[in-house]
């Protein structure tokens, strides 16, 4: 929970040449943005950036991110030869709320010479990042996937009146907002009566 790293990496870094990698049963989680120690100001890091062409095998493990709008990938492989994500959906990716899901994922092929023979090697690119939704829109929704297939029915809505969408959604001064549909969740606001509404924080 809460790791970081000065350049890349965070809570688990591979580098080149280095051996395969194994999670079973483990939770990721990020609660904050950035850390300050002394003069250094650590961003956050993926939960996972991997660049060994060693296997990379998670399994039964939650990956959550709660701080709105990071940007870093929540996991980057690269250079990939075999990447498995677990069978029945039991690895889970959560983008924090008003952040929605995006997978690259993409395949090369090189061929090289192995004792006179040809032999074609596969190299995967693999990245889970978030996304938040553009200005003057707000979800209440967060991105999620289940392996590598993005859950469906994310959805980006116009921010209504009386709010403020620059960091998701706040009620503007002299507004308070409530819920009025589940499906996809969605906000409406109203002014507040004479003196009942204090502004956000």
């Amino acid at each position: 929970m809460d790791n970081f790293a000065s350049t890349l990496g965070g809570h688990i870094h591979t580098e080149t040449g280095s051996t395969s990698l194994i999670i079973r049963a483990s939770f990721f989680r990020q609660n904050i943005k950035e850390l300050q120690i002394l003069e250094t100001q650590y961003i956050t890091g993926s939960f996972i950036y991997a660049e060994s062409p060693g296997a990379l095998k998670v399994n039964n493990t939650t990956f959550e991110a709660i701080p709105y709008s990071n940007t870093l990938p929540l996991m980057l492989v690269r250079n990939g030869r075999l990447i498995d994500l677990g069978s029945n959906n039991t690895t889970t990716f959560n983008c924090p709320v008003g952040s929605e899901m995006e997978v690259l994922n993409f395949t090369d092929q090189v061929t090289t010479t192995v004792n006179n023979t040809a032999c074609k090697i596969k190299f995967t690119t693999l990245e889970f990042s978030c996304s938040a939704c553009p200005g003057n829109s707000y979800s209440l929704q967060r991105g999620s996937a289940f392996g590598s297939q993005i859950v469906p029915g994310f959805q980006c809505l116009p921010c209504p009146f009386g709010a403020n969408c620059s960091q998701n959604i706040i009620a503007e001064p002299n507004f308070w907002g409530y819920k009025v549909q589940v499906n996809p969740p969605t906000l409406t606001f109203t002014t507040c009566p004479l003196g009942y509404c204090s502004p956000p924080h």
